[in-house]
Parts: structure tokens; C-alpha cells; sequence
């Protein structure tokens, strides 16, 4: 079983992952261990056989490493009959570390001395800390899920890879990883996650643009259509990383949401060249990865997993929303009058004292969006029903 991704290694398959790869020693030993199913049944290489070093050599001998595996087929340059026939779609890594409104999110950016600029002494570098358990759950995990396409056994095969993972040794500590999170939790607790629709709303990734004329800005073929004060302006564009909406910043105002006014144009059929020898071959490999198997008990058992005892109950700090742009919290009490005023269709300054200590009342208890404007409804209700009558 020779299928491999990378220069260093094979790799028993791979799921919607293109760039992960087992390493050849995790590679070995699930075929060690587990097995590795095919056609005509389970197969298992004795213990002590495979070497990682004589495998990786006779990998690069035969070509089935990853720079020549992956090289990208040569490139087809076509002419679209109409505008926007060709849609695409790509996340990149949000700019938001860079400016002053990463403040939203409570975080605090803190960059090193560059490299000389401080005599002979060394300045800090990037160790990768975040990135490294990353990586080890989607090579080593996530990679696996070309045998097993996960479905509501999903979380448990995650949970039991993090627990056969936090339950190894610390890099530097003499205790597990899992221990030295317990002994350095904060004395407030871990702080909550907020939820997926609400994160959803402030993942944005901010451009510098300018509006049109016509008050529409386009990015990819998708017409918005902005507030018409915004037309000839230099904004900030605030895209939504999951979303369609569409938030803009001019100076300290904040405009929106808005939503696309076009729509994609489906894409015809084109040409494409004939596939070389390195392609074809990469093809027989993902072929050859369909028809092999790994036994479920290497998602589900870890035989080699020391007992592991979940931690009790940890203390947990509610998340906090910061609310960027004011989406369900007015800003001051003058902006929540602002609303009001134009909700009611008049200057707070006519109505009747009662009614303008209602107001004040409600601005200075709360300045929740929804909550606000049902107490005005039912407070105000026969100056609405008025105003509405006389329009």
C-alpha cells in the first residue's frame, strides 16, 4: 500500500483534505496495529517490517511523493460569453489583526522587535504554538475520514482522538496536557463561545472602497445597493465571511446591513487539456484509496490510551457580545431618542411631559434595540395610531 501525499511519507487516504497527509510513522502503525482492508480481505503488516526511513526512499525512487502528485494540470484560459458567468468564492485571512477595531472582540494584538533592530539580542519569533495541535488533528484525525465519512459519530470520534491526544505527555512538562490546562485554568473560569449565528454576523473582513454614482458597490459580479448618501464616497466595506450581508463604515457611522440585488449567471461547458502521465497516475492513487479500507475500531479504540478521567465541572465566564455595529444595542441614550423620534414621526419636544419621562425612563433602564421599541408600542401607542391617521 503505497498511496501518498507528501515527500516525507505515505498516507493510507484522505477526505476532502487535499493537503493533509499521515505521517509515514502514524501511517505505520495503524497498518500495524489495525490493518488496512482491501479487496481481497484485511491486511496487516507484522510488528517491527516497515521502516519509516526505507519506506520514504522507495516513495521518492517510484515518484509517489507530494510535489510531483499535487503539481497543478496546466491552466485553461477561456473567454466567458456574458458578464459574471464565472463566479468564485475564497476565504483568506481576515485583516482585522491589523487595524484599531479588533478592539471589538476584546483582543490585544502584540507584535515583536523585527529581527536586528535591538543590538545583538535575539528578538522573540513565531513558535507556532496555536497552529501545531491544529495541524495534528486534521493529519492525524481528520485524514482518516477517507475510510469513515463521519456522521453522528462525528463529535465521539473527534472526543476520542482529543482524548487519547491531551491525555499524552506535555513537550516540556512531566505531566500530561491535559493536567498542566487544569492547573493553569484562570481563577474567573474559560470564557463561553458565543453562538454560530451571532458570530457569523461580526466575521467580516474589512476593504477600502468607493461607491458609485448610482450608490452600488460590486465585488465578484454581486451588485450592492448602499444608502444614497454613500454614493461618490470612500468607504469601508465590511464583508461577511458567511453571510451575504454587507455592513459599511464611513467615518464614525456605520451603514446597514445590505443584501445583494443580482444574482450568478450559470457557466457553460469548456474544453480542458488531456491528462498527463503524473495525473493519471495520481487518479489510479485515488482510485486505489476508494477500494482500500481501515477498520472502524482505528477510529473507536485506542488500545494504547492510558485510563483517562474527564476533569469535573470547570468554571465558565459568560461571553460577552461586543456588537460592533449596533445591531441590537443603540450606542448612547441620544441615539436611542434619535430612533424614537423618527419612529414616532415627530421631535420628542412636542409630546407631553408624561410621555417625555416615559422616554427617559425607558433610554435610561435599557438600550436594547427590540426591547426599547415594544415598550414605546405599548407606552406610546395612541400617539402612533395618531400620527398614523394623519399620514
Amino acid at each position: 500500500i503505497h498511496k501518498t501525499r507528501h515527500k516525507n511519507g505515505p498516507i493510507i487516504g484522505e477526505f476532502r483534505q487535499p493537503s493533509r497527509h499521515l505521517s509515514t510513522a502514524e501511517s505505520i502503525r495503524l497498518i500495524e496495529t489495525f490493518g488496512i482492508e482491501t479487496p481481497d480481505g484485511l491486511t496487516r503488516a507484522p510488528a517491527g517490517t516497515l521502516n519509516k526511513t526505507t519506506v520514504n526512499r522507495y516513495l521518492r525512487q517510484w515518484g509517489y511523493d507530494r510535489t510531483t502528485l499535487s503539481r497543478q494540470p496546466a491552466a485553461v484560459r477561456f473567454q466567458a460569453e456574458q458578464s459574471n458567468e464565472c463566479w468564485q468564492f475564497d476565504l483568506s485571512p481576515s485583516d482585522l489583526k491589523h487595524i484599531k477595531k479588533m478592539r471589538y472582540l476584546g483582543i490585544e494584538v502584540r507584535t515583536h522587535l523585527p529581527s536586528g533592530s535591538d543590538g545583538r539580542r535575539v528578538t522573540a519569533r513565531a513558535k507556532g504554538k496555536v497552529e501545531r495541535p491544529f495541524r495534528k488533528i486534521k493529519e492525524m484525525h481528520e485524514t482518516l475520514y477517507h475510510f469513515h465519512e463521519p456522521e453522528d459519530e462525528a463529535n465521539a470520534w473527534l472526543l476520542n482522538f482529543l482524548a487519547r491526544y491531551n491525555a499524552g505527555e506535555h513537550r516540556h512538562e512531566s505531566h500530561s496536557r491535559m493536567d498542566d490546562w487544569l492547573q493553569n485554568l484562570p481563577a474567573s473560569g474559560v470564557r463561553a463561545m458565543c453562538g454560530w449565528d451571532r458570530f457569523c454576523t461580526f466575521a467580516r473582513e474589512p476593504e477600502r472602497r468607493k461607491v458609485g454614482p448610482d450608490a452600488r458597490v460590486s465585488a465578484s459580479g454581486v451588485l450592492y445597493e448602499v444608502d444614497p448618501d454613500l454614493a461618490g464616497e470612500e468607504v469601508v466595506l465590511w464583508w461577511g465571511l458567511f453571510d451575504q450581508e454587507l455592513y459599511v463604515e464611513k467615518g464614525e457611522k456605520r451603514f446597514g446591513p445590505y443584501a445583494p440585488v443580482g444574482g450568478p449567471i450559470p457557466l457553460n461547458h469548456y474544453r480542458s487539456f488531456k491528462k498527463t502521465r503524473t495525473q493519471a497516475r495520481a487518479d489510479r492513487i485515488e482510485e486505489l484509496a476508494g477500494r482500500i479500507g481501515l477498520p472502524r475500531a482505528a477510529m473507536e479504540d485506542r488500545p494504547e490510551l492510558a485510563a483517562f478521567n474527564p476533569p469535573d465541572a470547570v468554571p465558565v465566564k459568560a461571553f460577552e457580545d461586543p456588537d460592533p455595529f449596533q445591531e441590537f444595542n443603540y450606542p448612547n441614550p441620544i441615539a436611542a431618542k434619535r430612533a424614537i423620534s423618527h419612529l414616532l414621526g415627530m421631535p420628542l419636544a412636542k409630546l407631553p411631559p408624561e410621555q417625555l419621562g416615559q422616554i427617559n425612563a425607558i433610554v435610561a433602564e435599557t438600550l436594547n434595540k427590540q426591547e426599547v421599541i415594544a415598550r414605546i408600542r405599548a407606552c406610546l401607542n395612541p400617539t402612533l395610531e395618531e400620527n398614523r391617521r394623519v399620514e
